[in-house]
């Protein structure tokens, strides 16, 4: 894990060097102002994908990456990245993957994808700091 300024924490590694040109990385963000979630940030779309407990060590250290393949993502059907040319996900099929209610998910979609934009927005100038950090 790596600390930023800011105390955000990035658990993950920006620099994968994958053995085939399909495999992107992912890596964890905490942010101190809201610590009660870790971010997923996709390395194809340089955005955030999925929202997990930081608690949830083992899916925080076990997603490290991802496969693009045949022009289909694995993440399709449960990605957050709407704008991703890959996203297949609607409400039922992000609730389907979660065991979650889509009723329910359909009250905080919006707010949802509002909050995975906003941090979408920030991972680049994080991701900038940690380069400048570490190289």
């Amino acid at each position: 894990m790596t600390e930023l300024k800011n105390a955000v924490k990035v658990i993950g590694n920006f620099n994968l060097k994958p053995p085939f040109k399909k495999l992107y990385p992912i890596y964890w963000l905490i942010y101190p102002e809201s610590s009660d979630k870790a971010y997923g940030i996709c390395g194809y779309s340089n955005r955030a994908f999925a929202v997990s407990s930081p608690n949830n060590w083992v899916k925080l250290t076990t997603v490290t990456s991802l496969v693009i393949d045949n022009d289909e993502c694995q993440e399709s059907e449960r990605c957050l990245v709407v704008s991703c040319k890959y996203n297949k996900t609607t409400i039922e099929t992000y609730a389907k993957a979660f065991d979650l209610s889509a009723r329910k998910l359909q009250k905080l979609w919006d707010r949802l994808i509002c909050n995975v934009t906003a941090i979408s927005e920030s991972a680049e100038r994080i991701y900038q700091d940690y380069q400048k950090k570490n190289c």
